[in-house]
């Protein structure tokens, strides 16, 4: 059937465009869920994905959607399957989130830990390095 293969190559170039976004933007410029995609995808952490490491991640994507594991994701369960992996992306950033605010490891971030991260966040925002956020610090094109 011709969906299944579209659906491959659809996740493999957004997995891939996003990772391949996410190193020419830089650390900087990179946030915590495409650094922690690219990582996952670098098997063998030598900073780079070739094209086996791409396959497997895409292999197992497709296994995680294979609800009933019969080589085969139908059109009516992949809104489900896209549903599930975007709650489980945006649970694992909220957490790589509270961790890198609690940076006394305590469990708890305080006042004084949640501007800390703000500062950091507004450094990461002012594109430009004026001091201020200005419509030149928005992101410019597409995100793909």
């Amino acid at each position: 059937m011709m969906v299944r293969p579209l659906i491959l190559a659809a996740l493999s170039t957004l997995v891939l465009a996003s990772a391949a976004h996410a190193q020419a933007e830089g650390p900087r410029r990179q946030g915590p869920g495409a650094q922690a995609m690219w990582e996952k995808m670098d098997t063998n952490k030598d900073g780079v994905v070739d094209e086996a490491e791409f396959k497997a991640a895409r292999a197992e994507m497709f296994k995680r959607m294979d609800k009933d594991g019969d080589g085969k994701i139908s059109k009516a369960d992949f809104p489900a399957a896209m549903d599930q992996a975007r709650t489980q992306r945006h649970a694992e950033m909220q957490n790589r989130m509270f961790d890198q605010l609690d940076t006394n490891k305590d469990g708890f971030v305080t006042a004084d830990e949640f501007a800390a991260g703000a500062g950091k966040g507004f450094e990461r925002f002012d594109r430009n390095d004026d001091g201020k956020l200005t419509p030149e610090d928005r992101p410019q094109g597409k995100r793909n």
